[in-house]
């Protein structure tokens, strides 16, 4: 028992030495490419899903709106690498949910979220031109929504998102896609510049 745990911190061990062997004879992120700021769009944010089924399960009660309408996430946002691996910044996006009725056009509802959140990034794995990378994003969301008559109604709600892995390819301009929950999508794809 333990010549195995023995064997297994040594395999351990060795490989990490061999990672770092391996981080520290390729070059990375020039200095001069520490500011990168991104646009992008996702599919299936948060704030979509849980529109879709509220709408979804009540339109089956008591009925409504049958047209659907999505815009966003729309996202833009700034990093800055502290490090090869780590970088800091802030994105704001967003996203429009509309339930219209076919037969008149009327609106039944629109809710719209403007989200903003600093965010943390780690890349896990860098390339001469390809980045693996995952992160967290936590801020703040103003929700508006318009019943279709003159009651409107303002809200905040923590907003964040939790990107599993995503990656990008290219060195100054690149184009990235990412998946993860909150937010900003189950996907997101976008390009990014880098300078």
């Amino acid at each position: 028992m333990d010549k195995r745990i023995l064997g297994i911190a040594c395999a351990c061990l060795l490989s990490c030495q061999a990672l770092h062997a391996q981080e520290a004879t390729q070059p990375l992120l020039p200095q001069e490419l520490t500011h990168e700021v991104y646009a992008g769009y996702g599919l299936l944010s948060l704030p979509v899903v849980v529109n879709g089924l509220g709408d979804y399960i009540g339109n089956a009660f008591v009925g409504g709106g049958d047209e659907k309408h999505v815009l966003g996430p729309i996202m833009i946002g700034y990093t800055y690498f502290i490090s090869k691996k780590v970088g800091i910044g802030i994105e704001a996006g967003y996203t429009s949910y509309a339930s219209r009725y076919s037969n008149t056009g009327e609106l039944d509802f629109r809710n719209s979220f403007l989200v903003v959140m600093p965010h943390g990034e780690f890349y896990w794995a860098r390339l001469r031109s390809v980045d693996f990378f995952s992160g967290i994003k936590v801020g703040g969301c103003y929700i508006k929504t318009d019943d279709g008559n003159a009651d409107t109604g303002n809200a905040f709600t923590t907003a964040f998102h939790l990107t599993t892995i995503g990656v990008r390819v290219g060195r100054k301009l690149g184009f990235y896609m990412d998946s993860g929950v909150g937010f900003d999508g189950f996907t997101n794809a976008g390009l990014s510049l880098r300078f």
